[in-house]
């Protein structure tokens, strides 16, 4: 029988002592963990690599962890638990609302956290989830949700704005099999782009 391979926890935290903690912690138990020490670089080692669930403080250096957990709850459904020093019952209701899934108060215990981990992670086995994907591709056109960009042949034609359900991209006039559209039938549009399970849906990517 194959060894089942450990969950791949992607740690968020600029403070070294923290960041160092978490790591072997979490190391103690087998998981595969992958550091991050600003939110930009978070989201993309969570496009890139895909981890199984973010552990992700809110006072980063240059983004605010609520601001992360909205962008990553643009285009995925990975589970996040919030770990800050903000004890305030407000700061946990804006968190959570924004799409985490777990909320540790700092300091915390070793105990603890390792047991919310394993709630979030049990969950995640249970229902198996999606997580949706960072980069959705049709033809010559590649919408990275994480980056916020459009290309069309390799060439950037837009940002795009997901934080409202619309999406500023090119809309393509379908061609033959064997004839593609020109580059002159493409024109830019705004539509609304619901998402299934955290994914972008081909029907409304182009």
């Amino acid at each position: 029988m194959p060894q089942q391979l450990k969950p791949t926890i992607l740690v968020i935290e600029d403070e070294p002592p923290l960041q160092k903690f978490l790591r072997v912690t979490l190391a103690s138990q087998e998981y595969s963990v992958i550091e991050a020490a600003t939110g930009e670089q978070g989201l993309r080692h969570a496009a890139m690599d895909r981890p199984d669930l973010v552990i992700l403080d809110l006072g980063l250096p240059d983004l605010d962890g609520v601001e992360v957990t909205r962008r990553l709850r643009e285009w995925s459904a990975i589970p996040i638990i919030v770990v800050s020093a903000r004890g305030k019952e407000q700061d946990k209701v804006v968190a959570l609302d924004a799409g985490a899934d777990d909320y540790l108060t700092k300091p915390f215990g070793v105990g603890e956290l390792l047991a919310r981990v394993r709630v979030v992670l049990r969950h995640l086995a249970v229902a198996n989830p999606e997580t949706g994907d960072a980069v959705f591709e049709l033809g010559q056109l590649r919408v990275d949700m994480s980056a916020r960009q459009v290309t069309v042949d390799r060439v950037g034609a837009s940002a795009i704005t997901v934080s409202t359900g619309a999406i500023t991209m090119p809309a393509i006039t379908r061609g033959t099999a064997n004839a593609p559209p020109a580059p002159s039938a493409w024109r830019m549009r705004s539509i609304a782009c619901p998402t299934a399970g955290g994914r972008l849906r081909p029907s409304c990517a182009a």
